[in-house]
């Protein structure tokens, strides 16, 4: 009983992922972003060695738009056509993430999501000029592809957002 509504569920997940087919983002097309490495060239300028089914597996992962779950990750790879297992795809992730060359970027629905770590450092800073570090992958994402728009290269830089509270009496 209990497998069979785990079936079920996967199936679900499965046609949901089918109706909506991982595809890049038009924002990303229109505006090009600083240029992000494979998770290859990441795991080779880190010294992280990947098998050929590895090598397989994340260039899948390259392939997923934003931030994913697991079973994404699987999917994906089976969509592609690749023989891999639940399994090879979990201890991939999991192994990358170990290294640094992925990371836990959030949770939805009781899924970890996973991504590429944040191209640039996100700092917001308040009206008492205190910055505070933003690990926010979709607002960075939307600032670095708007600094493109204006022409702006912020890649492996900072961005700092300051907030003006204009009701805050003025310092004499």
């Amino acid at each position: 009983m209990l497998a069979a509504k785990g079936v079920a569920q996967l199936q679900k997940l499965y046609a949901r992922r089918l109706a909506a087919p991982i595809k890049a983002s038009a924002a990303s097309d229109a505006h090009p972003g600083p240029s992000r490495p494979s998770i290859a060239q990441r795991c080779a300028a880190m010294g992280v060695r990947l098998t050929a089914k590895r090598q397989r597996i994340a260039t899948a992962l390259d392939g997923i738009e934003g931030p994913f779950a697991l079973e994404e990750a699987f999917f994906r790879c089976r969509d592609l056509g690749l023989d891999v297992n639940r399994s090879s795809v979990y201890r991939l992730i999991s192994s990358l993430v170990d290294a640094r060359v992925l990371t836990l970027v959030g949770r939805d629905n009781r899924r970890d999501l996973y991504g590429a770590p944040l191209p640039v450092e996100l700092l917001i800073e308040t009206s008492d000029h205190t910055p505070a570090r933003i690990d926010d992958p979709v607002l960075v994402e939307m600032l670095v592809a708007a600094a493109a728009r204006m022409g702006v290269t912020v890649a492996g830089g900072q961005i700092l957002l300051s907030v003006v509270d204009e009701t805050a009496p003025a310092h004499a």
